[in-house]
Order: C-alpha cells, then sequence, then structure tokens
C-alpha cells in the first residue's frame, strides 16, 4: 500500500514555514526526484510559531513542497530510508526571534510511475499529458518497488511513502506530517 505525505488537514496556516528563497537553494531543484550535491548547501526557513512550538514538530510543513524534517524523524529517515533520502541542514528562524539548526531538509533522490491511469480521473495541461491535478487517484500497489520513499515521476510535488515506512513514522507518533492513502483524500 502507498501512501502520500501531506500537511494535516488541521494545521494552522499561519505556521506554515516560509521558504527563504532569497538565501535557500532553488527549491525546485529539490523535486528533481535524484541525488545532488549536498556539501555546501544549507536552507532557512520562517516559521510562523514560537520556539515552543517548533520543538512538538517532526516535521515542519512549508510553501516549497518539500519534506523539513526534525531530529526524530531525521533520525528514523536515516536508519530506514538512507538509500531514497539525502538530509540537508536548515536553519529555523522562529516568531520569537529563536535560530534552530536541528531541522534537515529532505531530498528525495527517486522517482516511481505510481498512478493507476486505468482507475484514476486525471486532469491534464492542455495539449500535453502532464498531470494537472485528480478528481479520483489510485496509486499502482506495487509502485515502489524496493524504495521507502521516493516522488511520483507523473506527479513530481506528490511524495510517496510504503507501508512499513508509514507504520514507523506512526509508530513513533511524529507530527507535523499526515500519511494518508490517495483513495481515502475527497480530491
Amino acid at each position: 500500500m502507498v501512501f502520500l505525505w501531506r500537511i494535516p488537514e488541521r494545521f494552522p496556516e499561519g505556521m506554515i514555514a516560509k521558504y527563504k528563497r532569497t538565501v535557500s537553494p532553488d527549491r525546485l531543484a529539490f523535486l528533481g526526484a535524484s541525488p545532488i550535491d549536498v556539501t555546501s548547501l544549507h536552507v532557512e526557513l520562517e516559521f510562523g510559531g514560537t520556539s515552543t512550538e517548533l520543538a512538538t514538530l517532526d516535521a515542519l510543513p512549508n510553501d516549497a513542497q518539500v519534506p523539513v524534517v526534525g531530529p526524530r524523524l531525521a533520525r528514523l529517515l536515516e536508519a530506514k530510508a538512507r538509500d531514497d533520502v539525502q538530509l540537508i541542514p536548515a536553519t529555523v528562524h522562529t516568531r520569537d526571534g529563536a535560530r534552530d539548526t536541528g531541522f534537515n531538509l529532505v531530498n528525495i533522490k527517486h522517482s516511481v510511475h505510481a498512478i493507476d491511469r486505468s482507475r484514476s480521473v486525471v486532469s491534464t495541461i492542455a495539449g500535453t499529458s502532464q498531470v494537472r491535478g485528480f478528481r479520483k487517484l489510485v496509486h499502482k500497489e506495487d509502485c515502489l518497488g524496493p524504495r521507502m520513499i521516493a516522488r511520483d515521476a507523473d506527479y513530481l510535488v506528490h511524495i510517496l511513502v510504503n507501508q512499513a515506512l508509514m507504520h514507523e513514522i506512526r509508530r513513533i507518533g511524529a507530527t507535523g506530517v499526515d500519511l494518508k492513502t490517495a483513495e481515502s483524500i475527497v480530491w
């Protein structure tokens, strides 16, 4: 079974972090689903909450559509999905002036063709086969193969998590991320 990595439904909009584009790498580089040279990369985000509120999150929802994770989730990804991710140090600036350097942006190194086109209702960009959105989305059961986490090659903003990793994320009670099957989402 495949799960989508999503911002929790009731997460306050004002607490979604802003990716600081002027001092961070182009966020689109992280949508490429391939390894990148991370030796000199550093990311900065601005969080609308306080340092106390930030400390309660294992994943930091943000406007870059790239996962940003705290230490617990970073350790889990390193242990369970090392071949599928790269962790890039991030500094998070909070509303109360604190700077937290314990977070990492997650570069997902692989993509897979996940959409079951025969059972999904997909809208495309006019004149192309490029996916624009969904009225119904069904993923192929075996689409992740050996991958624990990957991007959907046909819709790169979608991050896919396999069932084993989903169980581990839920087991630690990770906050700031919601994992749902495509079928459970009202499109």
